[in-house]
């Protein structure tokens, strides 16, 4: 092995993300018109988010869905569910009166099927990119109204593990669905160089990248925990899951690390 790729959320981090910022805006709903004024509020907008999120294993979900019952969400029923992985999850959630869809996933992925995020909006997404968090936008029926910065911390032998691997001629790439900030905060960090960093990434370019290492003559370990690596895992000359991970990750790996850490690496 002369290279690995490494995913970041579970695998460079503890995968225990939690919500370090929400901002739910009033002013974006108004354009949703009369009919949802009276479920415009905070309440009613993180009991949305809960319906979406309990149901996803996401670490990014599993925080928001935390974040909304500890603020007070109500539980709504969620139908229709769907998820995407690298993008987000979407259902339709019965309020009473109104039964919007509901999407929740990353700024681009929600940009891409709702109207203009208002200035509130764009607002929260630039703060959180700075800041180098994960961020979750929730739409109702294409009408972005909230916000959520997500945070997690990388594992105590991460960087540790890096330069190991460094030590023994192994050259590491970090290969995330997060944005470009937040992988670079995540790379400079643990000892990644800038030019071995893949951000935005979907569950296919992540694939992609393992293949094109191997036909440029790489033999590849990728390391990962989601269902989103499990189509690289496949592809790689070898392949780590963390036992902390998802099963189809699991089924997907050459080798499951049972603990929790990288040092066994």
């Amino acid at each position: 092995v002369d290279t690995v790729v490494f995913d970041k959320t579970g695998t460079l981090t503890e995968g225990v993300m939690n919500v370090q910022n929400a901002t739910i805006s009033a002013a974006a709903g108004s354009v949703l018109g009369a009919s949802f004024s009276s479920l415009i509020n905070e309440t009613t907008i993180l009991s949305s988010a809960h319906a979406i999120e309990s149901a996803n294993s996401h670490p990014v979900a599993l925080a928001i869905s935390r974040y909304a019952l500890s603020a007070g969400a109500k539980n709504y029923v969620a139908t229709d569910l769907s998820v995407t992985p690298g993008s987000g999850a979407a259902g339709r959630v019965n309020l009473g009166t109104q039964s919007p869809v509901v999407l929740i996933g990353s700024p681009a992925a929600v940009a891409h099927s709702s109207t203009e995020f208002h200035p509130e909006i764009k607002s929260a997404v630039e703060r959180g990119q700075a800041a180098g968090l994960t961020l979750a936008v929730l739409a109702w029926d294409g009408v972005a109204l909230a916000v959520f910065a997500v945070g997690d911390q990388l594992k105590s032998d991460a960087a540790q593990t890096v330069t190991d691997l460094q030590n023994m001629g192994i050259t590491p790439w970090l290969v995330t669905g997060d944005s470009s900030e937040v992988a670079a905060t995540v790379a400079s960090t643990v000892g990644i160089d800038s030019a071995h960093v893949v951000s935005h990434a979907l569950p296919e370019t992540k694939l992609e990248i393992v293949e094109r290492l191997k036909s440029e003559g790489h033999t590849v370990l990728m390391i990962g925990d989601g269902i989103n690596d499990a189509a690289a895992l496949t592809a790689a000359n070898l392949s780590m899951a963390m036992g902390t991970g998802t099963d189809t990750a699991i089924n997907s790996a050459d080798i499951t690390l049972m603990n929790t850490g990288l040092g066994s690496v």
